[in-house]
């Protein structure tokens, strides 16, 4: 699980447990003892759902965008999946700003650009032989935005704690 993006969370997501415990190299023995194999299977019937108003700010700004339980993607925007995830959108915490404002169409266009290392122009960029246009892109990153839980988002964009008096970071 430290090898995924996922973290922690993994056993939480909505990814299937064989590749959750998937070895790395490619036909080794699994070493995760069957109990645990066994209860990440098991963990699927409980249905667990987050309790209302329990949420907090870093609890959500830790759940997978992807893979998520709670809520999923649309089917359209599943074609950018590795466009996103190469400029770092893995959770929700990719989502907003560290002070919880959103990206502008600008912002999001720009650090693609820069950041997906891409053939870019203006209005359009070429991805893995395929040509997007800018428009297309930005749709998509809207439709993730609508797809996310408005309990979810109220609380991406909330403003951060202050820090505790004496703090230096």
């Amino acid at each position: 699980f430290a090898r995924s993006y996922l973290r922690r969370g993994a056993v939480l997501a909505a990814v299937q447990e064989c590749d959750l415990c998937r070895p790395r190299t490619e036909g080794a023995p699994l070493h995760l003892p069957s109990f645990w194999v066994d209860a990440l299977d098991s963990i699927r019937y409980l249905h667990l759902t987050p309790i209302t108003g329990a949420l907090s700010r870093e609890g959500v700004q830790s759940m997978p965008l992807w893979d998520n339980l709670f809520f999923k993607l649309p089917q359209s925007v599943q074609v950018f999946r590795d466009l996103w995830e190469r400029v770092a959108a893995f959770n929700l915490n990719n989502l907003t700003k560290r002070d919880g404002s959103l990206y502008t169409d600008s912002e999001i266009w720009d650090y693609i650009r820069v950041t997906a290392r891409v053939t870019p122009c203006d209005e359009f960029l070429y991805y893995k032989g395929t040509r997007y246009t800018k428009r297309r892109i930005l749709d998509s990153w809207r439709r993730i935005m609508d797809a996310i839980p408005e309990e979810y988002m109220r609380l991406l964009t909330c403003a951060p704690p202050e820090p505790w008096p004496g703090c230096l970071f």
